[in-house]
């Protein structure tokens, strides 16, 4: 058989070529150069990420011809024949298949004996977190005082399972895994070598859906390029690979956005179809909303991805707020951890569909998503004119009133003062409202005072302009006459106030021979001086009192 296998054939031969691990090979190199050599070495960590490659080049640096040396010549006889496994006094043993205390008992006697050809024989145990109870037990001894000829290097990618013992007899080494950007130049490299046509793009998709291994994602590509047609791209690594594409993720969390359940499991049909695994789908869902909270959140972030240069990807940061996202991620890692040990996976990803779409669920995030797009306003109004901004913020104010007028005055003077004191008595009970329907908007009416009533019609004043806003929305008024009118009918409408403009109007429609041109002319004013006095509000929290200045 010709072809090897692409992470076989770009194996590193030497320190220099390995990718990632520079505080490793740094610090070897160093105590091959100064011949501080250790007998037993201990290197941890994930798959793929250079522990069995370094293992080899040390164990061809430490017998080098040249010795000592910081690195292997890769050109003498000892080097070469142990990067072509022809020389015996460097024994790889798999500890997943010997892991038996008679497999060590013989290692400890073979030990003894001096190496064949080379300086120091070197045991490279792989896995090492195999071996049972009793093995560990007999490798104590003489991984604790070997002979003077024999190195150890023990590999594991679970270091929690090596016992105590063991790690105090060793100098440990904790590999990382590789970093995108690393992985991306190795993978660049490996495809100019081979004359692989590649897209940026799928490069991208590959060094993220190796996670960090380096083996994983030569194997990656290699599995693309036997799968793509003539130049490997992102919708190839997908497709092998079984991630999710991001043009399918995007469309799916817009679904999960528009709280639309029907289309959301439609389109997870569609990627199971496609031979999407569940557990993958969540995987990806995470982590996308993992990269919208960095891109949101973390100020030049990755500014390379190719998904932080998505128009539709940039749109949906900007709909969604944290607190969203938070809820998203909490109910898919619930998701996850539920999958790990049933065989109805679909089942948990559908009610996890259905809670990420629930207005119960999303009423808990409701406040915070209003707080949030106030602040957004508040950025769109510092970076416009100012005189504009105060404008369109005057005429907005003054449409409202003069709207409510009529309202206001026929409240006021047909006013049902018996009627108020009924309604008052139950006012309490507003915030203690668990209906699942009615509960926001309850908590809302609590805060506020019934200062005006005639028989169906309320005045309501609050502190907050925003909660104001809020409640005059038409949806929101249906709910507030659902809460109202549950046994018998007591409202029909009301009109909501900032205190500061009720206790402007109360003042003026309570003067004995002001006439009703004048009373708009003031309700008008009222809203100007409300609107400039918020706006002011806001402009010298974020501009300061001394640098801001107002004009008509």
């Amino acid at each position: 058989m010709s072809y090897q296998a692409l992470y076989r054939t770009y194996r590193p031969k030497c320190f220099k070529e390995v990718a990632g691990q520079e505080h490793i090979t740094r610090t070897l190199m160093n105590a091959l150069q100064n011949e501080k050599i250790s007998h037993a070495y201990l290197f941890s960590g994930p798959r793929g990420t250079g522990k069995t490659s370094i293992a080899k080049i040390f164990a061809k640096a430490v017998n080098c011809m040249k010795a000592p040396i910081s690195d292997c010549c890769c050109e003498c006889e000892i080097c070469q024949g142990i990067q072509e496994g022809k020389i015996s006094d460097v024994i790889e043993i798999d500890a997943a298949s010997n892991n038996g205390v008679d497999e060590i008992r013989e290692l400890r006697e073979k030990v003894k004996y001096v190496p064949s050809v080379c300086k120091y024989k070197v045991y490279i145990i792989d896995e090492v977190h195999m071996l049972s109870t009793s093995a560990f037990n007999a490798l104590l001894k003489t991984l604790e005082e070997p002979p003077k000829h024999a190195i150890f290097i023990l590999a594991t990618t679970e270091i929690h399972k090596i016992p105590a013992t063991i790690l105090s007899r060793c100098q440990r080494f904790d590999f990382r895994a590789i970093s995108n950007d690393d992985l991306i130049k190795r993978v660049k490299l490996v495809a100019e070598k081979e004359n692989i046509k590649i897209t940026d793009e799928a490069i991208e998709t590959i060094a993220i859906n190796a996670e960090g291994g380096l083996r994983d994602a030569l194997s990656l590509l290699d599995q693309a390029l036997s799968y793509a047609k003539d130049e490997i791209t992102a919708s190839d690594v997908h497709d092998v690979s079984g991630s999710v594409t991001s043009s399918d993720l995007i469309e799916l969390v817009k679904s999960l956005k528009d709280m639309n359940p029907t289309s959301a499991m439609k389109k997870i049909d569609d990627l199971m179809k496609n031979g999407k695994e569940i557990n993958r789908i969540v995987n990806d869902l995470i982590t996308f909303f993992k990269n919208i909270l960095l891109y949101k959140n973390v100020s030049g972030y990755n500014s390379d991805s190719s998904l932080y240069k998505n128009n539709d990807f940039i749109r949906l940061s900007k709909e969604l707020s944290n607190q969203r996202i938070y809820l998203f991620i909490n109910v898919l890692s619930e998701v996850q951890n539920n999958i790990k040990w049933t065989n109805q996976k679909r089942a948990y990803l559908d009610l996890g569909i259905i809670k990420m779409t629930d207005s119960f669920e999303l009423k808990n995030v409701n406040d915070n998503e209003l707080l949030y797009r106030l602040e957004k306003k508040v950025e769109e109004l510092e970076n416009r004119p100012l005189a504009k901004a105060v404008e369109e913020v005057k005429v907005e104010k003054e449409e409202k009133y003069e709207n409510n007028y009529d309202m206001i005055r026929k409240i006021m003077s047909n006013a049902n003062e018996e009627k108020r004191e009924l309604m008052l008595r139950g006012w309490p009970s507003l915030s203690k409202n668990q209906d699942i329907e009615l509960k926001l908007v309850a908590n809302m009416l609590s805060k506020g005072k019934l200062v005006c009533m005639n028989d169906f019609d309320m005045i309501l004043v609050f502190d907050e302009q925003y909660i104001c806003r809020q409640l005059q929305r038409e949806e929101n008024k249906e709910i507030v006459r659902k809460i109202f009118n549950r046994k018998s009918h007591l409202i029909n409408d009301y009109v909501a106030l900032t205190v500061e403009a009720w206790n402007k109007l109360n003042e003026e429609l309570k003067k004995p021979d002001i006439t009703d041109l004048e009373i708009k002319e003031n309700v008008n004013i009222v809203a100007k001086e409300e609107a400039i006095s918020e706006f002011e509000e806001a402009g010298i929290k974020l501009f300061g009192k001394e640098n801001i200045k107002f004009e008509e």
